[in-house]
């Protein structure tokens, strides 16, 4: 058989310590798991948005290793569905939507009917998160005097019970993936103006009506692309843009 040249007594005392450097190794490992970027394999048409910071050694309640991986925590999002004709959404739930977003009454007919009508025109774009709880419209409106469209955000609408689960931040992401430059308006008032100002590039307050005017105040934002080669917005689409904007007809009564 085998020989050794050692002491038994030196064997079993190397086969412990062989032993233990397994379990240290073994234990090394089951920490550095925990620190690995999980393996998210999304299903088609499922964003992932980043809702989380970084994780460092500090939360390990173990030893920790040298140079622990760091990973921003995702979240799982909804599932996307782009129109761009009206009448091939669900036009009840699109309407439910958007009244239960902006808390008014939607002149439905004047609505749709508008963006009919621009889908032969300038096109227009609707892209609906989750089971109708939120949407975004942009159309596409003729800029006078030239043979350019204006990218308008129409309508961005959350349900309030979807609220706070990151679907805001989705449909932003889709927004600016569907129309690289873009411009709307929103009411003085509006307390998601903040939110605005946050995600734009510029923006133009419109003046206040005289006390014997009646009208909206409004703000106009918009936002510009940062890469290289897409379309951006000039100083005089911009300017035209806002008249534009500011003659579009009240959809909610």
């Amino acid at each position: 058989g085998l020989i050794s040249e050692r002491p038994v007594s030196t064997q079993h005392k190397s086969a412990a310590q062989r032993v233990q450097r397994d379990r240290d190794a073994a234990q090394r490992k089951l920490q550095r798991s925990r620190l690995a970027v999980p393996d998210y394999k999304p299903l088609p048409n499922y964003p992932f948005v980043r809702v989380g910071g970084s994780l460092g050694a500090a939360t390990v309640p173990q030893e920790p290793v040298a140079t622990p991986t760091q990973f921003t925590l995702l979240r799982h999002g909804f599932q996307i569905q782009r129109h761009n004709k009206v009448d091939s959404c669900n036009l009840p739930r699109l309407r439910g939507l958007l009244e239960s977003s902006f808390k008014r009454t939607l002149d439905g007919g004047q609505y749709f009917d508008r963006l009919r009508a621009l889908e032969s025109a300038g096109g227009i774009e609707i892209i609906i998160a989750g089971d109708y709880q939120g949407a975004v419209i942009v159309t596409h409106e003729p800029l006078p005097s030239s043979d350019t469209h204006l990218p308008y955000l129409d309508k961005f609408a959350v349900l309030p019970s979807a609220q706070g689960t990151g679907m805001a931040d989705i449909l932003w992401a889709q927004l600016r993936r569907a129309c690289p430059s873009c411009m709307w308006r929103s009411r003085n008032d509006n307390g998601v103006n903040r939110w605005y100002f946050d995600r734009s590039n510029g923006h133009f307050r419109s003046p206040a009506p005289k006390p014997n005017e009646t009208g909206t105040r409004w703000v106009f934002f918009w936002y510009q692309s940062q890469t290289p080669g897409q379309r951006t917005l000039t100083a005089d689409e911009i300017h035209a843009g806002i008249g534009v904007s500011q003659s579009i007809a009240p959809s909610f009564v």
